[in-house]
Protein backbone atom coordinates (compact mmCIF):
# COMPACT_ATOMS: atom_id res chain seq x y z
CA UNK A 1 0.00 0.00 0.00
CA UNK A 2 3.15 2.15 1.03
CA UNK A 3 4.27 1.91 -2.20
CA UNK A 4 1.40 2.12 -4.19
CA UNK A 5 0.62 5.31 -2.56
CA UNK A 6 3.83 6.68 -2.68
CA UNK A 7 3.92 5.93 -6.58
CA UNK A 8 0.42 7.75 -7.00
CA UNK A 9 1.63 10.57 -5.41
CA UNK A 10 4.72 10.72 -7.57
CA UNK A 11 2.29 10.67 -10.65
CA UNK A 12 -0.15 13.00 -9.30
CA UNK A 13 2.68 15.50 -8.83
CA UNK A 14 3.69 15.41 -12.87
CA UNK A 15 0.13 14.74 -13.92
CA UNK A 16 -2.23 16.99 -12.58
CA UNK A 17 -0.31 20.08 -13.40
CA UNK A 18 -0.26 18.65 -16.87
CA UNK A 19 -4.38 18.02 -16.66
CA UNK A 20 -4.44 22.00 -14.92
CA UNK A 21 -2.59 23.33 -18.01
CA UNK A 22 -4.85 21.53 -20.64
CA UNK A 23 -7.99 22.81 -18.97
CA UNK A 24 -6.58 25.94 -18.67
CA UNK A 25 -5.64 26.04 -22.05
CA UNK A 26 -9.38 25.21 -23.29
CA UNK A 27 -11.31 28.04 -21.29
CA UNK A 28 -8.46 30.84 -22.74
CA UNK A 29 -9.54 29.26 -26.29
CA UNK A 30 -13.69 29.17 -25.86
CA UNK A 31 -13.79 32.00 -23.36
CA UNK A 32 -12.55 33.87 -26.43
CA UNK A 33 -14.73 32.25 -29.16
CA UNK A 34 -17.81 33.23 -26.30
CA UNK A 35 -16.60 36.75 -25.92
CA UNK A 36 -16.58 37.68 -29.63
CA UNK A 37 -20.22 35.88 -30.07
CA UNK A 38 -21.81 37.89 -26.92
CA UNK A 39 -20.25 41.22 -28.10
CA UNK A 40 -19.87 41.62 -32.02
CA UNK A 41 -22.11 38.58 -33.48
CA UNK A 42 -22.13 35.24 -35.04
CA UNK A 43 -20.74 36.80 -38.32
CA UNK A 44 -18.47 38.29 -36.60
CA UNK A 45 -17.77 34.88 -34.86
CA UNK A 46 -17.18 33.21 -37.99
CA UNK A 47 -14.45 36.08 -39.28
CA UNK A 48 -12.86 35.65 -36.20
CA UNK A 49 -12.69 31.42 -36.54
CA UNK A 50 -11.55 31.83 -39.82
CA UNK A 51 -8.14 33.66 -39.30
CA UNK A 52 -7.50 31.77 -35.34
CA UNK A 53 -8.22 28.41 -37.41
CA UNK A 54 -5.38 29.54 -40.26
CA UNK A 55 -2.77 30.21 -37.59
CA UNK A 56 -3.47 27.52 -35.31
CA UNK A 57 -3.16 25.05 -38.25
CA UNK A 58 -0.31 26.61 -39.43
CA UNK A 59 1.30 26.54 -36.14
CA UNK A 60 0.88 22.72 -35.67
CA UNK A 61 2.33 22.07 -39.27
CA UNK A 62 5.32 24.15 -38.55
CA UNK A 63 5.97 23.88 -34.78
CA UNK A 64 3.67 21.62 -32.29
CA UNK A 65 4.35 18.41 -34.16
CA UNK A 66 8.20 18.79 -33.68
CA UNK A 67 7.42 19.71 -30.10
CA UNK A 68 5.78 16.81 -29.18
CA UNK A 69 8.29 14.57 -31.36
CA UNK A 70 11.26 16.36 -29.28
CA UNK A 71 9.81 15.87 -25.98
CA UNK A 72 10.42 12.19 -26.40
CA UNK A 73 14.19 12.96 -26.73
CA UNK A 74 14.20 15.38 -24.03
CA UNK A 75 12.86 13.17 -21.61
CA UNK A 76 15.66 10.44 -22.45
CA UNK A 77 18.16 13.15 -21.73
CA UNK A 78 16.65 15.17 -18.90
CA UNK A 79 19.15 13.68 -15.86
CA UNK A 80 22.09 15.64 -18.00
CA UNK A 81 20.95 19.67 -17.60
CA UNK A 82 24.05 20.79 -19.23
CA UNK A 83 23.34 18.98 -22.40
CA UNK A 84 19.56 19.49 -22.07
CA UNK A 85 20.69 23.55 -21.94
CA UNK A 86 22.54 23.10 -24.95
CA UNK A 87 20.20 21.22 -26.95
CA UNK A 88 17.48 24.21 -25.59
CA UNK A 89 19.71 27.01 -27.11
CA UNK A 90 19.83 25.20 -30.37
CA UNK A 91 16.07 24.07 -30.63
CA UNK A 92 14.97 27.66 -29.99
CA UNK A 93 17.59 29.57 -32.06
CA UNK A 94 16.59 27.30 -34.84
CA UNK A 95 12.72 27.57 -34.17
CA UNK A 96 13.65 31.87 -34.59
CA UNK A 97 15.90 32.00 -37.35
CA UNK A 98 13.43 29.20 -39.39
CA UNK A 99 10.14 29.21 -38.28
CA UNK A 100 9.53 32.67 -36.80
CA UNK A 101 10.32 34.43 -40.28
CA UNK A 102 7.62 32.44 -41.91
CA UNK A 103 5.20 33.48 -39.56
CA UNK A 104 6.40 37.12 -40.03
CA UNK A 105 6.37 37.01 -43.99
CA UNK A 106 2.85 35.62 -43.73
CA UNK A 107 2.08 38.74 -41.62
CA UNK A 108 3.11 40.94 -44.39
CA UNK A 109 1.25 38.97 -46.61
CA UNK A 110 -1.72 39.13 -44.70
CA UNK A 111 -3.58 40.95 -47.35
CA UNK A 112 -2.94 38.80 -50.20
CA UNK A 113 -3.53 35.71 -48.17
CA UNK A 114 -6.90 36.66 -47.11
CA UNK A 115 -8.18 37.71 -50.58
CA UNK A 116 -6.64 34.41 -52.06
CA UNK A 117 -8.05 31.84 -49.25
CA UNK A 118 -11.55 33.50 -48.45
CA UNK A 119 -11.96 35.78 -51.66
CA UNK A 120 -13.14 39.98 -51.86
CA UNK A 121 -16.09 39.60 -49.31
CA UNK A 122 -13.63 38.52 -46.47
CA UNK A 123 -11.38 41.36 -47.58
CA UNK A 124 -10.84 42.74 -44.03
CA UNK A 125 -9.96 39.14 -42.48
CA UNK A 126 -6.38 40.41 -42.83
CA UNK A 127 -6.98 42.58 -39.91
CA UNK A 128 -7.33 38.99 -37.96
CA UNK A 129 -5.16 37.16 -39.07
CA UNK A 130 -2.07 39.44 -39.11
CA UNK A 131 -1.61 39.74 -35.50
CA UNK A 132 -2.25 36.21 -35.10
CA UNK A 133 0.34 35.59 -37.57
CA UNK A 134 2.93 37.85 -35.28
CA UNK A 135 1.99 36.31 -32.16
CA UNK A 136 3.16 33.01 -34.05
CA UNK A 137 6.24 34.22 -34.51
CA UNK A 138 6.61 34.58 -30.68
CA UNK A 139 4.38 31.70 -29.84
CA UNK A 140 6.43 29.25 -31.50
CA UNK A 141 9.47 29.29 -29.99
CA UNK A 142 7.40 28.89 -26.45
CA UNK A 143 6.22 25.50 -27.83
CA UNK A 144 9.53 24.35 -27.05
CA UNK A 145 9.42 25.55 -23.41
CA UNK A 146 6.32 23.52 -22.44
CA UNK A 147 8.61 20.29 -23.81
CA UNK A 148 11.29 21.27 -21.63
CA UNK A 149 9.02 22.19 -18.61
CA UNK A 150 7.79 18.50 -19.21
CA UNK A 151 11.00 16.82 -19.33
CA UNK A 152 12.58 18.50 -16.82
CA UNK A 153 9.57 17.10 -14.50
CA UNK A 154 8.79 20.61 -13.79
CA UNK A 155 5.21 21.02 -15.76
CA UNK A 156 3.67 22.81 -12.60
CA UNK A 157 5.62 25.80 -14.50
CA UNK A 158 3.32 25.88 -17.90
CA UNK A 159 0.07 25.75 -15.34
CA UNK A 160 1.36 29.02 -13.77
CA UNK A 161 2.11 30.23 -17.64
CA UNK A 162 -1.70 29.00 -18.29
CA UNK A 163 -2.99 30.89 -15.13
CA UNK A 164 -1.39 34.17 -15.87
CA UNK A 165 -2.06 34.09 -19.62
CA UNK A 166 -5.80 33.62 -18.69
CA UNK A 167 -5.15 36.56 -15.85
CA UNK A 168 -4.17 38.68 -18.61
CA UNK A 169 -6.84 38.34 -20.88
CA UNK A 170 -9.55 39.15 -18.64
CA UNK A 171 -8.74 42.77 -19.01
CA UNK A 172 -9.08 42.72 -22.73
CA UNK A 173 -12.53 41.29 -21.80
CA UNK A 174 -13.81 43.34 -19.75
CA UNK A 175 -12.22 47.11 -21.43
CA UNK A 176 -13.07 46.08 -25.52
CA UNK A 177 -16.72 45.69 -25.21
CA UNK A 178 -17.10 48.91 -26.79
CA UNK A 179 -14.89 48.13 -30.00
CA UNK A 180 -14.41 46.09 -32.88
CA UNK A 181 -13.74 42.53 -33.64
CA UNK A 182 -10.50 43.72 -35.03
CA UNK A 183 -9.75 45.91 -31.81
CA UNK A 184 -10.79 43.07 -29.53
CA UNK A 185 -7.95 41.00 -31.51
CA UNK A 186 -5.00 43.28 -31.38
CA UNK A 187 -5.73 43.38 -27.85
CA UNK A 188 -5.92 39.69 -27.47
CA UNK A 189 -2.55 39.03 -29.09
CA UNK A 190 -0.53 41.96 -27.21
CA UNK A 191 -1.88 40.05 -23.80
CA UNK A 192 -0.96 36.60 -25.36
CA UNK A 193 2.81 38.20 -26.07
CA UNK A 194 2.87 39.67 -22.41
CA UNK A 195 2.75 36.30 -21.13
CA UNK A 196 5.98 34.81 -23.75
CA UNK A 197 8.16 36.99 -21.09
CA UNK A 198 7.89 35.05 -17.80
CA UNK A 199 7.49 31.56 -20.15
CA UNK A 200 11.58 32.67 -21.22
CA UNK A 201 12.34 33.49 -18.09
CA UNK A 202 10.79 30.12 -16.45
CA UNK A 203 12.40 28.00 -18.88
CA UNK A 204 16.15 29.54 -18.07
CA UNK A 205 15.51 29.14 -14.45
CA UNK A 206 14.71 25.42 -14.65
CA UNK A 207 17.21 24.59 -17.09
CA UNK A 208 20.50 26.83 -16.17
CA UNK A 209 20.75 29.07 -18.76
CA UNK A 210 21.29 32.74 -18.75
CA UNK A 211 19.30 35.33 -20.62
CA UNK A 212 22.35 36.66 -21.94
CA UNK A 213 22.91 33.66 -23.29
CA UNK A 214 19.75 33.18 -24.87
CA UNK A 215 19.13 36.33 -26.63
CA UNK A 216 22.66 36.69 -27.70
CA UNK A 217 21.74 33.30 -29.91
CA UNK A 218 18.50 34.48 -31.37
CA UNK A 219 18.97 38.52 -31.56
CA UNK A 220 20.00 38.60 -35.29
CA UNK A 221 17.31 36.66 -36.26
CA UNK A 222 14.89 38.56 -34.42
CA UNK A 223 16.26 42.20 -35.69
CA UNK A 224 16.19 40.49 -39.14
CA UNK A 225 12.99 39.76 -39.14
CA UNK A 226 11.58 42.86 -37.69
CA UNK A 227 13.88 45.13 -40.12
CA UNK A 228 12.32 42.76 -43.22
CA UNK A 229 9.10 43.44 -42.62
CA UNK A 230 8.80 47.20 -41.58
CA UNK A 231 10.49 47.35 -45.14
CA UNK A 232 7.68 45.16 -46.57
CA UNK A 233 5.10 47.05 -45.22
CA UNK A 234 6.96 50.39 -46.51
CA UNK A 235 6.65 48.28 -49.65
CA UNK A 236 3.65 46.75 -49.82
CA UNK A 237 1.63 50.07 -51.71
CA UNK A 238 3.91 50.29 -54.16
CA UNK A 239 3.78 46.72 -54.71
CA UNK A 240 0.54 47.06 -55.04
CA UNK A 241 0.58 49.57 -57.56
CA UNK A 242 2.81 47.56 -60.03
CA UNK A 243 1.26 44.05 -59.97
CA UNK A 244 -2.71 44.27 -59.14
CA UNK A 245 -3.12 40.35 -59.37
CA UNK A 246 -3.12 39.17 -55.83
CA UNK A 247 -1.40 35.54 -55.94
CA UNK A 248 1.21 37.19 -58.32
CA UNK A 249 1.62 39.94 -56.14
CA UNK A 250 2.36 37.76 -52.85
CA UNK A 251 4.51 35.27 -54.79
CA UNK A 252 6.60 38.41 -55.21
CA UNK A 253 6.39 40.02 -52.32
CA UNK A 254 7.33 36.59 -50.40
CA UNK A 255 10.39 36.23 -52.52
CA UNK A 256 11.61 40.13 -51.90
CA UNK A 257 11.28 38.61 -48.09
CA UNK A 258 13.16 36.01 -48.31
CA UNK A 259 15.66 38.30 -49.95
CA UNK A 260 16.11 40.49 -47.51
CA UNK A 261 15.66 38.43 -44.52
CA UNK A 262 18.82 36.38 -45.65
CA UNK A 263 20.82 39.32 -46.67
CA UNK A 264 20.43 40.97 -42.90
CA UNK A 265 21.17 37.49 -41.35
CA UNK A 266 24.06 37.19 -43.33
CA UNK A 267 25.66 41.19 -42.68
CA UNK A 268 24.68 40.56 -38.87
CA UNK A 269 24.39 37.20 -37.61
CA UNK A 270 27.29 35.02 -39.19
CA UNK A 271 28.25 33.55 -36.23
CA UNK A 272 24.50 32.64 -35.16
CA UNK A 273 24.10 30.97 -38.45
CA UNK A 274 27.16 28.76 -38.51
CA UNK A 275 25.95 27.54 -35.19
CA UNK A 276 22.60 27.04 -36.61
CA UNK A 277 23.94 25.19 -39.80
CA UNK A 278 26.63 23.24 -37.44
CA UNK A 279 22.82 22.11 -35.15
CA UNK A 280 21.58 21.01 -38.14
Amino acid sequence: WNNSFSSFVSLARFGVPVFGTRMLSFVCARTADFIVVTMFGTATLGLYTAGTRLYQTIMYLLQAVLSDVGLTLLTKIAHDRPRLAALYLNTASTSVAIISPIFVMLAALAPEIGYVLFGEKWASIDLIIRPFFLLGAIQCTQFLNGSDYSAAGKPVFLFYLNLLRLTAQIPVFLFCRDGNVFTFVLWFCIAETVVTIPSYYFVCEVLGIKIKDLIGRVWPFITSSLATFSIISCLHHDISLLITNQLIRGIVIGAIFVCIYGLCVAVIGRGQIKQTFQFL
